[in-house]
């Protein structure tokens, strides 16, 4: 069943998102609620997304963990330690 919603947007929001949406080949309501579907679904955790990836799995795929030595750590808790008590 459909409904409506009124919302306001800026209007710069609105045209770019009308030619982005044109560019689609789809309505601005179709790409609403496209997207709200998607946000809704990701905000679920362990529920799946395209492709059967969970928003933990896309965050894994463009995040890597920083790789630093020891030194380099050392350095850096020494540089975190002088800006939190002002050393």
């Amino acid at each position: 069943m459909k409904a409506k919603l009124t919302l306001s947007i800026n209007a710069d929001v609105i045209e770019k998102a009308k030619k982005t949406a044109a560019g689609k080949q789809m309505s601005l309501s179709a790409m609403v609620e496209k997207y709200l579907q998607q946000f809704s679904t990701a905000s679920q955790p362990g529920k799946a997304l395209k492709k059967g990836k969970t928003i933990t799995d896309r965050i894994k795929k463009i995040t890597k963990p920083v790789q630093l030595s020891d030194r380099e750590m050392k350095i850096s808790w020494h540089k975190h330690l002088d800006e939190k008590y002002g050393r």
